[in-house]
C-alpha cells in the first residue's frame, strides 16, 4: 500500500502534460506516491508524451527509495473527468487519493505537507492552498483554524463557495472514507466537483486546513468548465438540484437550501430553461423541500430581475431558511 495516490486524468493536454508529471516526480515523498494516469481517449499527443515522460523517468532515477510508481489506464472511451476520477478511485492502493488537474502543477513539499497534517489529526480530508495564474490565489478562508472537528462548522464551511474551493483537486481524502460513503463523481455532467462536495459534507466529522501553497491552478481555455455547451448545462444543473433537494437532512437544512437556491437561481437567470415545463420542475423540486411562506417569497425573488430589491429579498429568504439551523 501506498501513502497517496495520485490521481490524473488526462484529455487534450499535450501543452501542459510534461510540467504536471515533472511537479510530480519532483515530491519530497516520492518513494511512497503512486500516480495514477487515466487516458480520456484525447485526439491529440498528451499520451504519447506522458508515456515518453515516464520511460524516461525510469531509466533516469536510480533512487528506489524515492521513486515514483506510475501506473496507466486507457479508458474504452471519451468519459469524461468524472469517469476517469472514479477509476482512479477503484484502483489505487493508496491509503489517501489526490485529484490532480492534468493543466495544473504541485509544489514540491505538497504530498508531504498534506500527509503529514492528516496523519497527525487522524482526518479523512485535508485541504490546501491555491495559486492561480490569474492572481487570485488561496481560494480558502485566511482565518480558518488548522483542525475544525466540530459538524456544524464543518458542513458550513463546506457548503460555503466563499470560504473553500469547490474543486476535487488539491484535497488530500482518505480511499477508505470515499469508499464507505459512495462517494464517487456523478457521470455526464460538469459541476461534479459542487455535487461531490455536497455529499462529502454530510459525513466528514474532521477537517484539516493546509495554511501552505500546495497548489498552482492554471487558466486553460479548452478545459471542459471553459468550453460552452448548453445541453451539458442543462443536464448538470438539473442532476445537481434535482440529486440535492432530494438529499438534505436535518443537519444545517437552512444552510442546504441555500447551496440549491443559489444554483436554481444561476441556471435561471443564464437562461438554461427556456422550456417552461424543464424550468417549472426544477423549482418545484426546491419547493418541496420548504413552507409554504419561504416559497412564495421565492416566486417573488425568481420573478425579479437582478437589482438591490432582488438581492434584498434573496438575503432575507436565506435568513428564513437558515432560522432554524443550529448555531456554531
Amino acid at each position: 500500500m501506498f501513502k497517496v495516490s495520485i490521481i490524473v486524468p488526462i484529455y487534450q493536454v499535450e501543452e501542459y502534460i510534461t510540467e504536471c508529471l515533472q511537479s510530480v516526480v519532483s515530491q519530497s515523498i516520492g518513494g511512497t506516491i503512486e500516480c495514477i494516469m487515466i487516458d480520456d481517449c484525447g485526439r491529440d499527443s498528451s499520451m504519447n508524451i506522458a508515456e515518453q515522460f515516464v520511460e524516461s523517468y525510469a531509466n533516469e532515477v536510480s533512487d528506489l527509495n524515492n521513486k515514483i510508481t506510475f501506473k496507466l489506464l486507457k479508458q474504452e472511451r471519451n468519459q469524461g473527468p468524472s469517469a476517469a476520477r472514479n477509476r482512479g478511485i477503484q484502483e489505487a492502493q493508496g491509503e489517501y487519493l489526490f485529484f490532480l488537474d492534468a493543466d495544473d502543477t504541485i509544489t514540491p513539499n505538497c504530498i508531504e505537507d498534506l500527509y503529514v497534517l492528516a496523519k497527525q489529526y487522524d482526518s479523512d480530508y485535508v485541504q490546501g492552498l491555491y495559486e492561480h495564474d490569474n492572481g487570485n490565489n488561496y481560494f480558502v478562508t485566511r482565518n480558518l483554524p488548522e483542525l475544525l472537528d466540530d459538524e456544524v462548522v464543518i458542513k458550513k464551511t463546506m457548503l460555503n463557495a466563499s470560504a473553500i474551493h469547490f474543486t476535487p483537486h488539491n484535497k488530500l481524502v482518505r480511499r477508505e472514507f470515499i469508499i464507505k460513503h459512495k462517494l464517487f463523481f456523478p457521470l455526464g455532467i460538469i459541476h461534479e466537483d459542487s455535487y461531490w462536495l455536497y455529499f462529502m459534507s454530510k459525513h466528514l466529522k474532521k477537517m484539516v486546513i493546509c495554511h501552505r501553497l500546495t497548489y498552482y491552478l492554471r487558466s486553460n481555455p479548452h478545459s471542459l468548465v471553459h468550453t460552452e455547451n448548453f445541453e451539458l448545462e442543462v443536464r448538470s444543473y438539473k442532476k445537481l438540484i434535482e440529486d440535492c433537494s432530494r438529499n438534505i437532512d436535518a443537519m444545517l437544512p437552512g444552510e442546504q437550501k441555500e447551496f440549491i437556491i443559489n444554483d436554481l437561481l444561476i441556471a435561471i437567470d443564464k437562461r438554461y430553461y427556456h422550456n417552461n415545463k424543464e424550468r417549472m420542475y426544477l423549482i418545484d423540486c426546491v419547493k418541496l423541500t420548504n413552507i409554504c411562506c419561504e416559497n412564495a417569497l421565492l416566486d417573488i425573488v425568481l420573478r425579479m430581475s437582478n437589482g438591490m430589491l432582488r438581492t434584498k429579498l434573496l438575503h432575507l429568504l436565506l435568513r428564513i431558511l437558515k432560522r432554524n439551523d443550529k448555531k456554531e
